[in-house]
Order: C-alpha cells, then structure tokens, then sequence
C-alpha cells in the first residue's frame, strides 16, 4: 500500500513537471511565432522586445498579441500594446499581492 501511494506521488510530480514544461514550450512558441511576424512585417526591431515578450504569461495574452502583430498599424503600436499589457499585469499583481 505504502509502494502505490509513493508511486501516486511521484507519477503525480512527474505529470505536473511534464505540464509545465508543455506550457512553456506553448509560450516559447508563441513569442517565437510573434517575433517571426513582425520581422516579416517591420523588419529589424529593439533586442529588449524579445525580453518583454517573455515577461507575457498567458495563453490568452500571446494569442491576442500574436493576432495585433499580424495586423498592428507599426512596430510602435505593437509595442505600445505590449507594454501596456506588462503594466497592466503589473498593477493588477501589485493590487492583489
């Protein structure tokens, strides 16, 4: 009994170690994806985008900035987006911590 309650456990930490690590390939993929984009669209761009893409965290908030890079007026109004986004993030975070 005691061997299939470890067994439990560790199968458990396992899958979540496996979870995790199949949300950040997601979101590796995503910022990937994003940074393809608007090469393809506005050619070179600041090196610090790469850095504040990875401060994004959600599926939710890649998908939306992944479709504003496809079709954001320039580079400018996708970095505005972005850094807005970040603030945002940010207060909420600091209002509920």
């Amino acid at each position: 009994m005691q061997t299939e309650i470890v067994y439990t456990w560790e199968e458990d930490l396992r899958e979540e170690g496996r979870r995790i690590g199949r949300e950040e390939a997601r979101q590796e993929g995503a910022q990937e994806t994003i940074l393809n984009v608007l090469q393809r669209r506005f050619g070179t761009f600041p090196v610090a985008l790469a850095s504040a893409l990875s401060q994004v965290r959600t599926s939710q908030e890649l998908t939306d900035l992944t479709i504003f890079a496809s079709t954001a007026p320039s580079l400018e109004a996708f970095l505005d987006k972005l850094h807005s986004g970040l603030q945002h993030e940010s207060l909420t975070k600091k209002q509920t911590g």
